[in-house]
């Protein structure tokens, strides 16, 4: 005999129901969150595109500075990231996980792996108090 409770007895973990303020603030972290990860693939994308494209074994004075131009921008994506990865731990896990787990964005497959189970995270709250999540996040309007 098995001692496990049948499945509809078990608790669902994180299955408390929140605030539609809690709910949208949430699903605007996410969101962010999302916009500036992809923010941050479409400039590496155009930085391979760039570096790439170059046919001599010298950069032009304007490749030079597309190439300055996208890095700095890769840059502000990543402190973006950074930011809104706090903002959405310290929402779901408290401040001290969510200093933590920003601080660990700086590691850079270790950030990654953060970076989606944070993502993760947030989406199964959402979903369990009732959002529809799509492929970029919850649509904040309807919260």
């Amino acid at each position: 005999m098995s001692s496990q409770p049948p499945p509809s007895a078990q608790l669902v973990v994180d299955a408390a129901i929140m605030s539609r303020d809690e709910l949208r603030s949430i699903a605007k972290e996410q969101k962010y969150l999302l916009n500036s990860l992809l923010f941050y693939i479409v400039s590496w994308i155009a930085m391979i595109a760039v570096l790439f494209s170059n046919e001599r074994s010298q950069l032009s004075p304007f490749m030079g500075g597309l190439i300055i131009v996208l890095i700095v921008l890769m840059v502000v994506a990543t402190v973006c990231a950074t930011v809104f990865l706090f903002r959405l731990a310290m929402r779901l896990y408290g401040v001290g996980t969510g200093v933590f787990l920003a601080l660990m964005t700086i590691l850079p497959c270790i950030g990654l792996m953060v970076l989606l189970g944070i993502n993760s995270k947030a989406t199964t709250k959402l979903k369990l108090n009732g959002i529809k999540v799509g492929f970029m996040g919850a649509d904040v309007s309807a919260i």
